[in-house]
């Protein structure tokens, strides 16, 4: 399927693939639908991003507090790392502030991961980092994983961030999985250090949520009038929402290597 070009990075602030480029269908159901974008050189330039492929999960359930199809999202995010996952030395990294709650998504997950990099015997080598944001420690992200990296040996990082919608339809209803790294801030420019391959010289996964908004996207979404990107907003909700997102990501990890 074609993939057709509909926005441009001057005009709309989004982490995610989908939202400039036609997805192709995988697959749908009555709860959860999955979609993918390969974006190649050109349309990676266009748009602002890596190149690569961006897997795109969408569900109402986690808005909805619909906790009984949880383990079916995790499942279908599960199968998507499982592709992507090379190796048995995994490193799993959380991105963000903790402090803040739609920016916690990262350091939640990873504290519900179940490491095993000390366990004798044990077939997968599961660790975590959680390396906060640059203000509070005056450390870029990249470098506490550069130098986490030298120590562990990962053979896969997997990256887990919050990010940033160009929809409201988008907040907390998508999860996109992609081999193409991340650049923590990007969506709120406020770009830092890139964490991908290229980088890192380690096969790297990005998993995100998006958890704000910017407020001139809504009032655009409402009345077509374009403002200034000076404002972020998140859910009234969104300690609930990121909690249970975690739980899914940090499930979908989890049972990766029980299944492998």
């Amino acid at each position: 399927m074609k993939k057709i070009l509909k926005n441009s990075a001057k005009t709309l602030s989004s982490d995610l693939a989908c939202e400039f480029i036609r997805a192709k269908k995988i697959k749908q159901d009555d709860i959860l639908s999955l979609s993918e974008v390969y974006l190649n050189e050109e349309n990676a330039k266009l748009i602002g991003k890596n190149k690569g492929k961006y897997v795109t999960l969408d569900t109402s359930a986690v808005i909805e507090g619909r906790e009984e199809y949880y383990n079916r999202i995790a499942s279908a995010i599960k199968n998507e790392l499982k592709k992507l996952v090379v190796g048995n030395t995994i490193l799993v990294v959380g991105l963000g502030n903790y402090k803040l709650e739609a920016d916690s998504l990262g350091s939640k997950t990873c504290s519900m991961l179940n490491v095993t990099r000390k366990i004798v015997d044990s077939e997968f080598c599961v660790c975590s980092v959680t390396p906060g944001v640059i203000g509070a420690t005056g450390i870029e992200s990249f470098e506490v994983v550069k130098g986490v990296c030298k120590t562990v040996e990962p053979s896969t990082i997997i990256v887990v961030d919050s990010l940033c919608a160009g929809s409201v339809s988008r907040l907390l209803t998508s999860f996109q999985i992609s081999n193409a790294g991340i650049v923590p801030g990007s969506g709120v420019e406020n770009h830092r250090m890139e964490l991908s391959s290229r980088t890192l010289g380690v096969n790297v996964i990005s998993l995100g949520v998006p958890t704000v908004v910017y407020m001139s996207t809504i009032i655009k979404e409402y009345s077509g009038i374009p403002g200034e990107r000076n404002i972020v907003v998140s859910p009234k909700d969104i300690d609930f929402m990121i909690k249970d997102c975690s739980i899914i990501i940090a499930n979908a990890i989890n049972s990766l290597f029980l299944t492998q």
